[in-house]
């Protein structure tokens, strides 16, 4: 899940895994946001601008879920897989 100048780009994480989420709009928002923080390299502010929330809102959500999925072995393991989706350099 990457970020552009021109809005977000596709990413290759399936919708199978999104959908997981579905019942819960606010969690599966918040792990969207979590992996563009941890993985876009975007600046706060472009998050921020994304999602409709404030750069401390950004922090805030990205650590939380990193809290939450820790301590929630399927919800780590849902991430985990997004994680492996997504178009990443092993550099």
């Amino acid at each position: 899940m990457e970020i552009g100048d021109r809005g977000p780009r596709k990413s290759k994480v399936s919708p199978t895994h999104l959908t997981k989420l579905a019942g819960d709009e606010k969690l599966a928002q918040q792990v969207k946001l979590y992996l563009c923080h941890r993985y876009s390299g975007k600046k706060l502010r472009k998050i921020a601008e994304r999602f409709g929330v404030s750069e401390s809102g950004v922090t805030q959500a990205s650590r939380r879920i990193r809290i939450k999925h820790k301590n929630d072995k399927k919800l780590g393991k849902l991430i985990a897989k997004m994680v492996k989706e997504l178009p990443l350099s092993n550099v």
